[in-house]
């Protein structure tokens, strides 16, 4: 049974480990478990150290990626790319080894070594040689929500009478001097009808940051109703033209 206090230095090439690693692998796959080691070990300073468990683990993962989303409010989650596998978890799970000891038995069909404190020492050592970032190009559920929401929107009348505005439950958008309003109201009522999910909030800087809708909310119309900015380009520069 292996002894948790038992560390070794990492500048120290622990031929035994890497043997055991390489052991029934292709040449090409042992050359780059050889080749990690020895990154590795040129990369760290001498009083950085990890368990043998854990640095067992580090040789097997060959890349350690952070996917994040296409706009900042996105979730993001780390990868770990170990052997042929990916076990990928939430970013704010990152410090829980627990989660990705289950990720693991779910993947492996065994569980994962326990790490303890070294879980901390491994994803520092991860973070810093083996990290690469890349955006996920599937939408996460805001921005689909979003995108849904603004097609709704789009497909609105767009009228200059202030009177046909304001008329009662009229779902309509009103340009005013170039610029295109259309009622927080309406924006509330097309949101219930698609059973949106997302917090208003995050939905609302969602669309700001996809330039679907501009700055706070203004008084427009003849009875001053609080009303979204759309950002004319995106409103006009898609689908349906202008009626």
């Amino acid at each position: 049974m292996e002894n948790k206090q038992n560390t070794i230095y990492i500048t120290q090439f622990n031929v035994k480990e890497i043997t055991e690693m390489i052991k029934g692998k292709d040449p090409e796959e042992a050359a780059k478990i050889i080749a990690n080691s020895v990154d590795y070990t040129f990369k760290t300073q001498q009083n950085q150290t990890l368990t043998d468990s854990a640095l067992k683990l580090y040789n097997r993962i060959s890349k350690f990626v952070f996917v994040k989303g296409i706009i900042p409010n996105d979730p993001m989650t780390c990868q770990f790319h170990i052997d042929d596998k990916i076990i990928s978890i939430p970013a704010e799970k990152i410090e829980e080894e627990a989660f990705f000891r289950k990720q693991y038995f779910r993947e492996f069909e065994k569980r994962a070594p326990r790490l303890g404190n070294a879980w901390f020492d491994l994803i520092d050592a991860l973070t810093e040689n083996k990290k690469e970032v890349t955006c996920n190009l599937i939408d996460s559920t805001a921005v689909s929500y979003a995108t849904e929401l603004f097609e709704k929107i789009r497909k609105l009348k767009i009228v200059t009478d202030k009177k046909a505005f304001d008329a009662d439950n009229a779902q309509k958008i009103l340009e005013d001097d170039g610029k295109y309003f259309v009622k927080s109201r309406v924006v509330s009522e097309l949101i219930m009808e698609s059973r949106c999910p997302v917090d208003r909030s995050r939905l609302d800087e969602t669309m700001h940051h996809l330039k679907m809708r501009k700055g706070k909310n203004v008084k427009k119309g003849g009875k001053r109703d609080s009303c979204w900015e759309l950002e004319p380009s995106t409103l006009l520069g898609q689908g349906e033209e202008e009626e």
